[in-house]
């Protein structure tokens, strides 16, 4: 009984087997012919029959066909043919899912518990996925020209998943991950853009924040991610991202955001609370400096405080072209201001000169205050030059400040009789003018 019923197993699964091995004869028959369509769906319904067993080589096999549908719609693109984009990414993506089935297959266990599978299969499928693994970008690029950018999302972000594809082995892993590195940096900021073009407010975030951690095109992740924040309706992440990318990129731009959003809800405490904080994470950094600077400087409209602050960021980098002008600017409001508050009587009378001080009796009080004035918009016309140094092409923020300072400098050298400084600066003001007259025209 025991035998007979040995031999009615061993038989049947004789009849599987013949089963199988005839479905795969006849798709390698198809495929030889060039039959693909026609090999393609007998694989789906060997691969769905649940007598099948034989998955690595059938997986294996679907992959192949797919792989030749997909080969002609390559060369086609290679040679500047017209090709059917769809076919393209659907055989490409159906090869590699085919490929990595067949690996997964062959690596389950049996019955058994025990691995068994055809080494050289297992190869191929490694090489084959090897091979493949560039085009997976190519599928994101064409589709993403033909305007499906949900598929080229999908695509970009395949092509970085796919460096943990099972089939490749760890090593192999590794050295993709490696080698293609700054390849994966790009394509993290393609995702975080396409979707910052779809307003997909929560991708964004996801990309940005991922992307965030290289350092390719900072300046647009963190604008994208500043937009996702108030598409998202989140002002506390704004304000994080703001801060965060004030100090990261040291951009005086988000920094003056910051400012302004505090100066609207005149909160110069929790503005203050935050340098701090920044200087505590980060001692050398300049920004925090800034920010208190601006604070003291719009918020609280206290400029001798603000020139403290900004000299404080200028310390920790003298380049710092923002925080030079704003310092200017502080001392010229300082300046104006004692100047409205009558430390200056004499020379705050408009024309009243130096000659009318001799006649009367003036002279030595009106050269003091004139000389303390000169001083102070020397002063100021020292960090806008060299500010204007710095930043040549940014004549916007210098341009109208330094013709402020010109024209004070010009009245108060004339009004004392020094004619050929005040001659210099005349024409240093026309300069000035000149150049805001051409910034208006652009």
């Amino acid at each position: 009984m025991k035998k007979f019923i040995l031999s009615a197993v061993l038989s049947a699964f004789a009849v599987v087997t013949f089963a199988q091995n005839s479905a795969i004869y006849k798709i390698e028959e198809l495929m030889d012919a060039k039959k693909l369509d026609e090999a393609a769906k007998l694989a789906q319904e060997a691969l769905a029959n649940p007598k099948t067993t034989k998955f690595q080589e059938l997986y294996k096999l679907a992959a192949d066909i797919q792989t030749q549908i997909f080969q002609p719609t390559y060369f086609s693109a290679a040679r500047g043919i017209e090709m059917d984009t769809t076919l393209f990414v659907t055989s490409l993506e159906n090869a590699i899912d085919f490929y990595t089935k067949s690996h997964v297959a062959a690596m389950t266990p049996n019955d058994k518990g025990k691995v068994k599978y055809d080494k050289a299969i297992e190869k191929d499928c490694n090489d084959k996925v090897k091979t493949l693994y560039d085009f997976i970008y190519y599928a994101a690029a064409f589709e993403n020209q033909r305007g499906n950018v949900p598929r080229s999302v999908h695509f970009f972000q395949k092509y970085i998943d796919m460096a943990d594809c099972p089939v490749f082995t760890e090593a192999q892993k590794d050295s993709i991950k490696t080698h293609k590195a700054e390849e994966f940096t790009k394509t993290r900021f393609n995702i975080a853009l396409l979707n910052y073009n779809l307003k997909n407010w929560e991708q964004v975030l996801t990309a940005t924040e991922t992307a965030l951690k290289d350092t390719f095109q900072l300046n647009d992740l963190y604008i994208m991610r500043l937009n996702a924040n108030l598409g998202m309706n989140d002002t506390t992440a704004w304000l994080q991202t703001l801060s965060e990318g004030a100090q990261r990129l040291n951009n005086s731009n988000m920094a003056q955001q910051l400012v302004q959003y505090y100066m609207q809800k005149r909160d110069a405490e929790t503005a203050m609370k935050l340098a701090d904080e920044m200087i505590a994470k980060n001692p050398d950094a300049d920004m925090p400096y800034y920010i208190k600077g601006c604070i003291e400087q719009n918020i609280k409209e206290d400029n001798k405080t603000a020139i403290e602050w900004f000299t404080k960021a200028i310390e920790k980098n003298p380049n710092f072209a923002d925080a030079i002008i704003n310092r200017a600017v502080c001392k010229i409001n300082d300046t104006n201001k004692r100047l409205q508050n009558g430390e200056f009587p004499l020379v705050s009378r408009g024309t009243y000169t130096y000659k009318k001080s001799v006649k009367n009796n003036n002279n030595d009080k009106y050269k003091k205050e004139a000389d303390v004035l000169l001083g102070l918009y020397k002063d100021a016309e020292s960090d806008l030059e060299k500010a204007k140094g710095l930043i040549p092409n940014e004549a916007r923020k210098w341009a109208f400040l330094l013709e402020l300072v010109y024209t004070n400098l010009g009245r108060l050298y004339g009004n004392v009789d020094e004619k050929e400084q005040a001659d210099k600066y005349a024409e240093l003001k026309k300069q000035m003018e000149a150049l805001e007259d051409e910034l208006n025209q652009r």
